[in-house]
């Protein structure tokens, strides 16, 4: 069995202060950018949902002025997915199961 160096066992930290501050001053930008990224991500949610909600108060109130009931069941479940094709996958089919 060989001996293992200290060449061979990576150490957690870098060995010189040059270095380590290099990967400190990468850590820190890397953290900044997450951070931004989650911020943009926050607020395109936060705005999806609100016009997510508009979209929903549109849709009852013209159901409402042609007298039509909410959808149910199966007809919710094909509206909250999105339509076929909208990832641009043509290889999608819809299929119907019936348990």
């Amino acid at each position: 069995m060989p001996a293992t160096t200290g060449r061979a066992v990576r150490s957690s930290l870098p060995a010189t202060p040059l270095r380590a501050h290099t990967e400190l001053e990468r850590l820190t930008q890397e953290r900044e950018r997450l951070i931004r990224v989650r911020s943009n991500w926050i607020d395109y949610q936060s705005r999806t949902e609100a016009k997510l909600a508009a979209v929903d108060e549109r849709l009852t109130r013209l159901r409402e002025r042609l007298g039509l009931q909410p959808p149910t069941g199966r007809q919710a479940a094909r509206q909250s997915l999105p339509a076929a094709g909208a990832s641009g996958s043509k290889s999608m089919r819809e299929v119907d199961l019936e348990y």
